[in-house]
């Protein structure tokens, strides 16, 4: 039976990603939203990804700590690669989701930064409490509020500019035929952040096991079969940002 938590209706799900070079050839990454604070650093030659490791601070579920030694697969990609290739250069299945979308913005922010671009970027998700569709999901980029969609389910709604543009499949697509390459990546961010809304809903410490919660199987690495089937719950790992993003990040 699906246990509801009593946050649920009260503010929305907020996120940040917060991506700082610390040099020509480092970028430290963060990401924290109510359910996962994640940590990565990713270097480079200038040309291609040299090391990728990650740091779990608040993780859902057990197998989650080990999950940054996937990172090393990144090893040898492109600082200038896009999205879709990035994912294309590994299984992203096999990937906490979280810390792989953090690591692609840590590779776009390398790449930028040696083209000459800021040190630092600073991405805020909102979606306020929702159950039934359309909904609506912001996108503050430094500060500045960049996007604002009107969703369904499946598909974005309005503006104009990103109507019909799937939420699931082919995303990444629609994205590079659509999109230049800054609003390409805010749209997956925010994307992001709506697709995972929903699990403001769900009182995940009512779930001793990810088998009995709505992770589903395969799609990360935590839901591969054999991790699976042993992941339980790491007790205590939820926070209520539901009223202000302001504490996510807050040490860095």
């Amino acid at each position: 039976m699906t246990a509801f938590a009593n946050r649920h209706g009260t503010g929305a799900f907020r996120r940040r990603q917060l991506l700082v070079a610390l040099d020509d050839t480092t970028v430290a990454a963060g990401i924290e939203d109510e359910m996962h604070h994640f940590e990565i650093t990713v270097r480079h030659d200038g040309a291609v990804v040299t090391a990728a490791e990650g740091t779990p601070v608040r993780w859902p579920w057990s197998p989650c700590l080990e999950s940054p030694s996937a990172l090393r697969a990144l090893v040898g990609v492109s600082i200038t690669a896009s999205p879709a290739a990035i994912a294309a250069w590994t299984d992203a299945r096999e990937q906490c989701t979280h810390q792989f979308d953090l690591a692609t913005l840590a590779i776009a922010h390398a790449a930028r930064h040696a083209a000459g671009g800021l040190a630092r970027r600073d991405y805020v998700s909102e979606v306020p409490d929702w159950f039934d569709p359309p909904f609506t999901a912001r996108l503050w980029r430094d500060g500045e509020l960049v996007l604002e969609w009107t969703c369904a389910a499946d598909t974005v709604l309005e503006p104009e500019q990103f109507r019909g543009a799937p939420m699931r499949n082919r995303f990444f697509a629609w994205c590079a035929a659509n999109l230049d390459v800054e609003t390409a990546e805010a749209a997956h961010v925010l994307r992001r952040a709506a697709w995972i809304s929903p699990a403001r809903r769900l009182d995940l410490e009512a779930f001793d096991r990810a088998e009995e919660s709505m992770l589903k199987p395969g799609i990360c690495y935590t839901a591969q079969p054999a991790r699976m089937a042993v992941a339980i719950r790491s007790r205590d790992s939820l926070r209520d940002y539901g009223k202000s993003a302001a504490p996510l990040l807050d040490r860095w």
